[in-house]
């Protein structure tokens, strides 16, 4: 739903400024996201890049990095990695998170000879705790340190999967363990993991069910269900029991059948010698 509202968003900005033309205004709120939008235009137009170029002018980071990544990667442009380089330093000079790209870029050898110290430097000032992480994990520009490294992945984490979360996970599978403190952290954002995914799965069961069902076919009131679905520790196959019905056996064998092929890809801590876990949640076919 949110990657939906954001494209909307995009798609709307993006007909404005096409409609309106490039804005000059030094008020230009939603500069950033049209920068962002622009770029991936295809083709991109010359009023789109002169946008580009005016907005980073003018100040904003995000568009004056935009710029660079167009420079370094020949989109609308000849390639040019030394201008690149140029344009995401004044980008770091107005906002520290640019230092990301400079510090890419010598992780990489892109425009220079590889230079891991150069990096982890970068990557520091830039704030870029996942990309140091890693650095600290393969123990590269520097002393490898697991410990620093699994610390600065779980407070980098936003989302369940992305390159913090994948990190975590590869170094518990390494024997590393957590403190308390990091084992709760860790809980919650597998908490929060776990309600995203049902969520997301659960809505696109609904929308494909609803495809299905005839106009005027639904005799009963369809009611909230109740599923729960149990993992033992060392499997993800999960066990899916349906504890309230919806009042239909046809809906609640087919959201039974789809619920029982859903995965996740990481088990909670769980305390003792608990062999399993469980989560109950409701399941509706109506908006509630």
């Amino acid at each position: 739903m949110k990657k939906a509202v954001v494209l909307l968003m995009l798609t709307t900005l993006v007909t404005g400024c096409q409609l309106t033309g490039p804005r000059n205004d030094q008020e230009d709120h939603w500069a950033s996201i049209r920068c962002w939008a622009f770029r991936d235009q295809s083709p991109l137009t010359k009023e789109h890049l002169e946008y580009i170029r005016d907005r980073s002018e003018n100040g904003d980071a995000l568009c004056k990095t935009i710029l660079g990544d167009m420079h370094e990667r020949g989109i609308g442009m000849p390639k040019d990695v030394a201008k690149a380089k140029a344009i995401y330093q004044a980008a770091a000079d107005v906002d520290k998170k640019a230092y990301f790209h400079l510090g890419r870029m010598a992780e990489e050898g892109i425009g220079e000879p590889v230079d891991y110290v150069k990096a982890r430097q970068l990557y520091e000032r830039a704030s870029a705790k996942t990309a140091l992480a890693k650095l600290m994990e393969e123990g590269k520009g520097g002393p490898q340190d697991l410990d620093g490294a699994l610390a600065l992945y779980l407070n980098s984490i936003e989302l369940y999967g992305d390159d913090a979360w994948v990190g975590v996970r590869r170094l518990r599978a390494t024997g590393l363990t957590l403190n308390a403190e990091q084992e709760k952290q860790y809980s919650e954002m597998w908490a929060k993991g776990l309600r995203n995914t049902l969520n997301s799965k659960i809505g696109f069961t609904r929308r494909d069910l609803l495809k299905e069902i005839k106009p005027g076919s639904l005799v009963k009131p369809i009611k909230p269900a109740k599923l729960q679905l149990e993992f033992p520790i060392d499997s993800d196959v999960p066990e899916v029991s349906l504890l309230e019905s919806s009042g239909d056996p046809a809906i609640d064998q087919a959201v039974l059948k789809v619920m029982s092929t859903y995965r996740f890809l990481d088990a909670p801590i769980q305390p003792g010698d608990q062999k399993s876990w469980k989560v109950v949640f409701n399941y509706s076919l109506r908006d509630t």
